[in-house]
């Protein structure tokens, strides 16, 4: 399972400057479409339950069935 597309959606903010924000769309573990913007992206860490969790700040993680790397690759971002 991979990270399915990137989409572009206005920015609550430029919505009348028409500005755009990029979002990566993911499948959960329980087969639902996340979308996420990897400027939001805190930390991805890999789990012994063959899952990865990507977190967004406080309670706004979600499990992806993916490697680290890949999903990390998917949002476009470099490991540090």
């Amino acid at each position: 399972m991979t990270a399915l597309s990137v989409i572009y959606a206005p920015r609550h903010q430029d919505l009348r400057k028409g500005g755009n924000v990029e979002l990566v769309m993911f499948e959960d573990v329980d087969g639902m479409e996340v979308f996420v913007n990897p400027e939001r992206v805190v930390w991805v860490r890999e789990y012994p339950n063959q899952t990865t969790v990507i977190s967004c700040g406080h309670e706004d993680k979600f499990a992806v069935r993916l490697a680290p790397a890949l999903a990390v690759a998917a949002l476009g971002k470099t490991v540090r």
